[in-house]
């Protein structure tokens, strides 16, 4: 499940640090989610919406080759996001799409871990 935030602007300068703290929510159980629902709504003043997504593993995607970089992006696009470091990720729904989007690029890197 993703937590999707309808910002205000007219309010934004009160939820950046949520937002940016939050680029990815997943909460398994729904009182939770419920929960975090109600208190965006009472002390953001920030409507929601659950939006359900197919979501397995992330990967920081590394690619010393400039086009090949542009040509994944360009063809990987749904699959693809950018975290909240500014660093292009690319979310896998299931483990066998990670190995074979993995087989499908050598020349790309898809790491676990990335340095700060």
């Amino acid at each position: 499940l993703a937590l999707v935030v309808a910002v205000d602007p007219a309010r934004r300068i009160h939820i950046d640090r949520l937002v940016d703290a939050f680029h990815f929510v997943f909460i398994a159980q729904a009182l939770l989610y419920n929960v975090k629902l109600q208190r965006l709504r009472d002390e953001y003043k920030v409507e929601c919406i659950y939006e359900p997504i197919n979501v397995n593993t992330a990967r920081w995607v590394y690619c010393d080759d400039e086009r090949k970089l542009e040509e994944f992006k360009r063809k990987g696009g749904e699959n693809l996001a950018i975290d909240g470091g500014g660093y292009l990720t690319y979310i896998a729904p299931t483990r066998v799409n990670l190995s074979l989007t993995e087989e499908r690029w050598p020349d790309i890197q898809f790491r676990a871990t990335r340095e700060h």
